[in-house]
């Protein structure tokens, strides 16, 4: 989980697997993959930096992604 503050200054935590995306609209606005979106005070950089650290600091940052099978990174592009 990481943690946003929203624009009234109430902490919110959040998991980053759920965001599909980050908007300026000129405010942050953290867009879910359920359609929800929650307007933030921190800058798209610092939410992108927060979750680099939670990938980090939980493992998931060495990870491929899941869409990627066993063999695309096996292969290296021979067939």
């Amino acid at each position: 989980m990481i943690t946003c503050s929203d624009l009234h200054g109430r902490i919110s935590y959040i998991n980053p697997d759920l965001l599909i995306g980050i908007e300026i609209t000129p405010d942050t606005q953290l867009v879910f993959v359920n359609g929800h979106r929650l307007f933030v005070s921190e800058t798209p950089e610092e939410i992108v930096e927060r979750i680099v650290e939670f990938r980090i600091r939980t493992g998931l940052g060495a990870r491929p992604p899941a869409w990627i099978s066993e063999n695309e990174l096996t292969d290296n592009g021979k067939d």
